[in-house]
C-alpha cells in the first residue's frame, strides 16, 4: 500500500520544488510550509463533506452569549479555540433536540427579540462623594416581575450606572461579567475583576454597590443629581433562536437551564507533526504536497516552476474534491418525483395527490 504520511508528503514536495537536499531547506521549515497549506490554504480553498461535524455544547443558566475559549485549563471545552478550530458553521441548529431558528443578521435576530432597556431611577443622589452607592434596582424589590426560581434577570453586559460629577460630565461605569451571577463594575474599556474598586452587581438579585471614581455632584433643590442605571431585563426559557456573528452564538430566550445546543460546522484539518502521521483522509496526501510545494516556489519568486505546479495541484485538487461532489448530488432537492410515498405522503411532506 502506498504510504501517505508526512514522510512522503515531505518527499514528494522536496522533488515538486527542486529542493532535495536539507540544507536548502530543513524538513522543519518544509513542515512549516506543509501545514501552513494544510492548515489555512487548504481549508480556504475546500469545503469537504468528510470535514463536516457535529458541535454540541451545552448552556449554562443565564448565560445568553457563547464564544471562543481561550483558558488552557478548557482544552477539553468544546468551545475552547472555536474561532480557529471550526472555519464555518451551517443550519439546522437544534436545541435540546428541537429545531430551532438560525440566523446570521443581527436585525433579524434583534427584530424577533427587541434590546429594549430598563433606565431606572435608583432613588439615590449624588452627595459630594465617590460613594459606595449600595442598593437593589427598584424592579426587583421586592421580588421579580417574573419569579424564575434560581435564574438571572439581568442580561450580562448590560449594565451601566451613572452620574453626574462636579463639572456636569456623567461619570460611567459598566459591568464585565466574572460568572453567571455577579458583574463586576469598571470605567469603559478598562475590564474589572471582583473585588473592583468601583464596585459590583448581582445579576440574579439586582444588589449592587457602586463607587464612581470622582466625586459626585451633590444634589440639591432645583439641580437633582440622581443615580441612574440602564440594563436589559429578560425572562429565562427554553432557547428557541440563535444568532451567530462575530464568532460568537447569542441565544434567545436567555436559557433558563442547561440545554444541548448541536449544530453542524467544518472543522480544520489537523497538523502533521511526525514523519508517521497522516492527514484526516490519505487521499490528501499528494494534494498537500502540491500545496506545500507551491508556496516554496513562490517565496523563491519562481513563476516558471509555479506555472508547471499549477497543472498538477488542479488535478489533485478535482481528486481531492471528486468524493464531496458526488456525495452532495446525492442530495439533490426533494420533489414529487425523486422522494418515495409513504403513508399517502412524499417523506412528510404533504404534496397534493
Amino acid at each position: 500500500m502506498a504510504l501517505a504520511d508526512l514522510a512522503a508528503i515531505r518527499s514528494k514536495a522536496r522533488k515538486l520544488s527542486q529542493t532535495p537536499s536539507d540544507d536548502m531547506l530543513t524538513d522543519q521549515q518544509l513542515d512549516n510550509y506543509i501545514n501552513t497549506f494544510l492548515l489555512y490554504n487548504f481549508p480556504s480553498e475546500l469545503r469537504l463533506f468528510s470535514t463536516r461535524r457535529l458541535l454540541n455544547f451545552y448552556t449554562q443558566p443565564g448565560q445568553d452569549v457563547y464564544k471562543t475559549l481561550t483558558d488552557p485549563a478548557l482544552v477539553n471545552d468544546p468551545l475552547f479555540n472555536f474561532q480557529n478550530i471550526y472555519i464555518t458553521t451551517h443550519p439546522q441548529v437544534y436545541m435540546a433536540g428541537v429545531a430551532a431558528y438560525f440566523t446570521q443578521y443581527r436585525d433579524i435576530f434583534y427584530g424577533l427579540w427587541p434590546q429594549t432597556n430598563a433606565i431606572v431611577n435608583t432613588g439615590q443622589q449624588g452627595n459630594g462623594t465617590t460613594g459606595p452607592f449600595t442598593g437593589v434596582i427598584p424592579a426587583f424589590t421586592p421580588a421579580p416581575a417574573f419569579p424564575i426560581a434560581n435564574n438571572p434577570n439581568i442580561t450580562k453586559k448590560s449594565v451601566n450606572f451613572n452620574c453626574l460629577d462636579a463639572n456636569g460630565t456623567a461619570m460611567i461605569l459598566v459591568d464585565y461579567p466574572v460568572d453567571n451571577v455577579l458583574g463586576a463594575l469598571g470605567e469603559l474599556g478598562v475590564p474589572q475583576t471582583i473585588p473592583s474598586p468601583f464596585g459590583q452587581i448581582n445579576y440574579q438579585s439586582g444588589a449592587y454597590s457602586v463607587t464612581f471614581p470622582f466625586a459626585t455632584a451633590t444634589a440639591v433643590s432645583g439641580s437633582p443629581n440622581p443615580l441612574w442605571v440602564e440594563y436589559l431585563p429578560f425572562i429565562a426559557g427554553k432557547p428557541t433562536t440563535m444568532l451567530f456573528y462575530n464568532n460568537e452564538f447569542t441565544l434567545r430566550p436567555v436559557p433558563n437551564q442547561v440545554y444541548q445546543i448541536q449544530l453542524e460546522v467544518d472543522v480544520r484539518p489537523t497538523a502533521l507533526l511526525n514523519p508517521a502521521d497522516v492527514p484526516q483522509l490519505e487521499q490528501w496526501w499528494q494534494y498537500i504536497a502540491y500545496g506545500a510545494a507551491m508556496l516554496i516556489v513562490e517565496d523563491r519568486v519562481d513563476d516558471v516552476t509555479q506555472a508547471k505546479l499549477a497543472v498538477g495541484m488542479r488535478k489533485e485538487f478535482n481528486n481531492v474534491n471528486r468524493t464531496s461532489l458526488i456525495q452532495t448530488a446525492n442530495m439533490s432537492t426533494k420533489t414529487v418525483f425523486n422522494t418515495p410515498m409513504r403513508n399517502g405522503n412524499w417523506n412528510g411532506y404533504n404534496w397534493p395527490m
